[in-house]
């Protein structure tokens, strides 16, 4: 087809709105570099994760706190590549303050990424004691299947490091440390990337078999069985919670017999621990179903 004289033809279109993009990403990425008041080292990123451990141990909840957070702004300007002990060691960081935020199912996913780094880890029985609900939400998260992956693009240049580990897939709804290396193994870029959230935009090749290579066969729908499992999961999460809360209830009753309390706590406990579970599923589906989604 002709394009219309002082129009902008459809190739044209593709192109400018690509390189419009780009300049976008440029200049939001800017700041973000520029944030960063020189070149943060891995060792430095070790010793604040060691004093947020220590600051948990210790039960300084500022000084845990604040650690967090200096690793946080530190990690995206790596100038080194990041090891898969390093990312454990963050990770179980990120598991500490979502517990601390009473956030279990965030506790839970933090505690898979930690142990997709580090699988032979064990949670200290200082830090965490039987019957601790930390330590629950560690059981929990070592009792639930891997998680799946998703392909990521390849780079035109350099590679791709994975919470610290050489791969070209990421998790599909896990938190976790992307880094891209240039040709000489220093890091391009060092992304945290919050659970099922997109990963940053970077010159690639176009993912085999994806609408980007060759002529695009069809759209992908939203897949029928993870929108089930998710809605599946969300209803028993929330039911498991009702039950939960009305055992916790009876436990605090000053009405409720003493030969009850041991059985009411069982079972606060185990219905709470099901509930966590199912709403972790519940998220992973959700967000596994999203992520298969293409327009």
């Amino acid at each position: 087809m002709s394009s219309v004289p002082g129009s902008i033809s459809p190739g044209a279109g593709r192109g400018l709105l690509a390189g419009l993009a780009v300049a976008g990403l440029l200049l939001a990425s800017a700041p973000a570099r520029a944030a960063c008041g020189g070149p943060s080292t891995t060792a430095q990123v070790a010793r604040l994760l060691s004093t947020a451990d220590a600051a948990f141990s210790d039960l300084d909840e500022d000084a845990f706190r604040s650690a967090v957070a200096q690793t946080r702004n530190a990690i995206p300007c790596l100038a080194e590549p990041m090891n898969d002990s390093l990312a454990a060691a963050w990770h179980r960081a990120e598991a500490y303050q979502a517990f601390l935020d009473r956030d279990h199912a965030a506790t839970v996913q933090a505690f898979r990424a930690m142990l997709g780094a580090s699988p032979g880890y064990r949670l200290s029985d200082v830090i965490a004691p039987e019957g601790h609900p930390l330590r629950t939400d560690f059981e929990i998260a070592q009792g639930l299947p891997p998680e799946p992956t998703r392909p990521a693009p390849v780079p035109t240049q350099g590679s791709l490091l994975v919470d610290g580990k050489p791969t070209q897939d990421v998790p599909a709804a896990l938190p976790f440390v992307f880094q891209q290396l240039g040709e000489d193994g220093k890091p391009l870029r060092s992304v945290l990337i919050e659970q099922g959230a997109s990963l940053p935009l970077y010159d690639a090749r176009p993912l085999r078999g994806s609408s980007q290579d060759g002529a695009r066969a069809g759209h992908r729908k939203l897949g029928a069985p993870l929108v089930a499992a998710a809605v599946v999961a969300g209803v028993t999460s929330a039911s498991l919670y009702g039950i939960s809360s009305n055992k916790a209830s009876q436990f605090w009753d000053e009405s409720t017999p003493d030969t009850s309390l041991d059985q009411l706590r069982r079972q606060t406990n185990g219905t709470a621990a099901g509930s966590v579970v199912a709403g972790v599923v519940a998220i992973g589906a959700g967000t596994a179903a999203v992520l298969t989604f293409v327009w």
